[in-house]
């Protein structure tokens, strides 16, 4: 932890006569202090009184929601998720310097990951940017998470009311049971009237997070791309990644047998290497599960066989 390079500040929470200290960084989200709509969102649910044996926490961040929860409720059994692994490691560092086990902490792009759907409480804090279909996408899939007469208790921006009122209005058997609303944030509790089970396939799988289709040629290469919400490089190429794949192109005629990528966005550089030097594998780095998952898919739709990557 002395050496952690992503480390910011220590931020104290102070809820009730609860209180937590959290390692933040400045690559994640609120990593000045707590924000106002986890704190808002925490006071609506410990006010409510409600009796949740297992608990979801999605889009952990570094575990303010979660953690808290679980120092409030002890002998609940708390999963907390993020697509951002270093979200994951945080809220794991965090578990360990309050001294909080039995916290199942991972990573899941959205609820395609989850291990268990019988939540009695699912808390989100909705993130402002993720575009419609993935808030549609993260209101209504609760229903598959949760027990019967469980609840989904979120906060979205102000701004995004209108959206989250029309979704669960046009989501079947969605009952909204608590709302409320400060200057910037929106509160909603809400359950379903019946169990539903999970879907066949994941939400990645069902196009979720799809932008675009596009088809790339550049230096005499070409390739189509499914482009995702949420990532860079959805409608052209960045000037660095033009650059680098010219750079591959210069060094063509090298026998390499196997490439790495950090960072790989949607994917783009690594299919053009694909194209242009065919290695026998690929390995992908990167601390985001969508990235990692849309490369890993354009790979695959642009003829990289899946077991080399």
């Amino acid at each position: 932890m002395d050496k952690d390079v992503y480390f910011h500040k220590t931020v104290t929470f102070n809820a009730g006569i609860q209180q937590l200290q959290f390692r933040t960084s400045q690559a994640l989200f609120s990593s000045h202090d707590i924000d106002t709509g986890t704190r808002f969102l925490l006071r609506s649910v410990t006010e409510a009184g409600y009796q949740a044996k297992n608990i979801l926490d999605v889009g952990c961040g570094y575990g303010p929601l979660g953690l808290m929860l679980k120092k409030m409720y002890p002998e609940s059994s708390i999963h907390m998720i993020d697509r951002d692994a270093l979200a994951v490691a945080y809220s794991r560092q965090n578990a360990e310097i309050n001294g909080l086990n039995g916290i199942e902490i991972y990573g899941s792009l959205g609820y395609d990951d989850v291990k268990r759907d019988d939540f009695d409480l699912i808390v989100a804090n909705i993130p402002g940017k993720a575009g419609e279909a993935v808030i549609t996408y993260l209101l209504q899939e609760a229903r598959h998470y949760l027990a019967q007469g469980g609840i989904a208790a979120i906060v979205v921006v102000a701004a995004l009311e209108p959206l989250a009122i029309k979704t669960l209005a046009n989501t079947p058997g969605c009952q909204i049971v608590l709302r409320g609303k400060r200057a910037r944030h929106v509160i909603f509790h809400y359950r379903f009237d019946a169990k539903t089970t999970k879907r066949d396939r994941s939400g990645f799988e069902r196009g979720v997070y799809d932008r675009d289709n596009i088809k790339i040629c550049l230096e005499g290469v070409e390739y189509s791309m499914q482009t995702a919400y949420g990532l860079p490089e959805f409608g052209s190429l960045s000037f660095g990644s033009d650059m680098l794949i010219a750079a591959i192109k210069n060094i063509k005629e090298r026998d390499i047998q196997s490439a790495g990528f950090i960072n790989p966005r949607q994917g783009h550089t690594a299919v053009a290497l694909f194209k242009i030097m065919n290695p026998e594998t690929i390995e992908l780095v990167d601390r985001d599960l969508l990235a990692l998952r849309y490369s890993r898919f354009n790979l695959v739709q642009n003829g990289c066989p899946p077991a080399r990557i």
